[in-house]
C-alpha cells in the first residue's frame, strides 16, 4: 500500500511538472494582441495608439494621414513607407530586421538563427561560419511592392514631370514597370504650332473644279489637338497657295498626343467643304520641327487630297 502511494505521488508530480511546461512554451509563442505587429482584438480594436489593418488583422501604430511619397520608417520591427499621402505597412519576419537604410526588411546578420549564423556543421567554415544560405544581405527587390528597395529608383508612384530635368512644361511621369527611372513619355513640353502655307492642284483630286463655275478655292485650315479645336486661320481667297505669316498656338503635347488638320474651302452659299484631313501623330513632331509635308513623306497627299505640299512648324519653347 505504501509502494502504490509512493507511485502515484511521483505521477501527479510529473504530470504538473509537464502541464506547467507546456502553458510556459504556449505563452511564450503565443502572439500578442492589440499591440504593434499583434492580432487585432476580435472587435477590430487595438490598445491606445494602435489602430487596425483591416486587411492584414494587426495593429499598428496610428500614423498622421499627411506624409511624403517614398517617407519610409521602422517601428517595432515594422517596415513603413508613404505612397501619396497614405502609409503602408510590412511586418519583418522572425529572421529579419527593419531597416530604413535598405528600406525594407532585410536578413537578421546577427546569426543567432537560421541556416546559418555562429554555428553550423563545421564551425567557422564549410556551410556555416559567418555566412551561409541565408548570407548577410538582403533579399532581390520586388518591383510592385510600393515601396523603394535597394537596386530601385521608383517603385509604383509618379514624379511631375518639371521636378526631373527641368526641360517639361508638365504632366506626371509614372515609374516604370521595372523600377529602374520614371517613364518621362508622359511629360509634356511647350511647342509653339504654327502654319506657313499650302500648295493645290489645279483641280481637286476627283477632277472636278474647286469652286463653281471653275474658280479657285478659299482656304481655311482647323487644327486639332486630341480632338480640341486650338486654331482656326484666317481664309484665303481664290488661291492655290494660300500661306499665313501669324497664325500659330503655343500648346503643351506629351508623345503621346495627336494632330488633326481640317482643310476646308469656304463657298459663299453655304456647305462648306472639308476636302482633306490630316493626322500627325506627336512623335512625328520630334524629328519633324520645321519643314514640309509632301507626297514622298505622307502618302496620298496629292492623289487623294489635292495637296502638293503643306508647311507648317513645330517650335520648342
Amino acid at each position: 500500500m505504501k509502494t502504490n502511494c509512493v507511485f502515484l505521488l511521483i505521477t501527479i508530480v510529473t504530470f504538473l511538472l509537464v502541464s506547467c511546461g507546456g502553458d510556459d512554451d504556449s505563452e511564450k509563442n503565443k502572439k500578442t494582441y492589440g499591440s504593434e505587429g499583434g492580432y487585432c482584438y476580435p472587435d477590430g480594436t487595438c490598445d491606445i495608439g494602435f489602430e487596425c489593418n483591416e486587411t492584414m488583422n494587426m495593429c499598428f501604430e496610428e500614423e498622421e494621414e499627411d506624409c511624403i511619397t517614398g517617407e519610409v520608417k521602422c517601428s517595432n520591427n515594422v517596415f513603413k513607407w508613404c505612397v501619396e499621402g497614405e502609409w503602408y505597412h510590412k511586418v519583418c519576419g522572425d529572421n529579419e530586421i527593419c531597416s530604413e537604410k535598405s528600406k525594407g526588411c532585410i536578413d537578421d546578420e546577427s546569426g543567432d538563427s537560421g541556416d546559418s549564423g555562429n554555428s553550423g556543421d563545421s564551425g567557422d567554415s564549410g556551410d556555416s561560419g559567418n555566412s551561409g544560405n541565408t548570407g548577410n544581405t538582403s533579399s532581390d527587390p520586388e518591383c510592385g511592392n510600393y515601396y523603394v528597395e535597394t537596386g530601385e529608383v521608383c517603385d509604383g508612384d509618379s514624379k511631375e514631370c518639371n521636378g526631373l530635368a527641368g526641360i517639361y512644361s508638365g504632366g506626371n511621369a509614372p515609374c516604370r514597370s521595372d523600377c529602374t527611372g520614371y517613364d518621362e513619355s508622359f511629360c509634356r513640353n511647350k511647342w509653339r504650332m504654327q502654319i506657313n502655307s499650302v500648295e493645290l492642284t489645279e483641280k481637286m483630286a476627283d477632277g472636278s473644279s474647286w469652286d463653281v463655275p471653275g474658280g479657285m478655292p478659299d482656304v481655311w485650315i482647323n487644327v486639332l489637338h486630341n480632338d480640341e479645336l486650338i486654331l482656326e486661320t484666317e481664309t484665303k481667297d481664290d488661291t492655290l497657295s494660300p500661306s499665313w505669316t501669324n497664325e500659330y498656338v503655343e500648346v503643351s503635347i506629351s508623345n503621346t498626343d495627336k494632330f488633326v488638320f481640317e482643310f476646308w474651302d469656304e463657298d459663299a452659299a453655304g456647305g462648306h467643304d472639308n476636302f482633306a484631313t490630316l493626322s500627325l501623330s506627336t512623335y512625328v513632331v520630334d524629328t519633324f520641327n520645321d519643314g514640309e509635308l509632301t507626297e514622298e513623306n505622307y502618302e496620298n497627299l496629292k492623289t487623294k487630297y489635292g495637296i502638293i505640299s503643306f508647311s507648317i512648324s513645330f517650335i520648342k519653347k
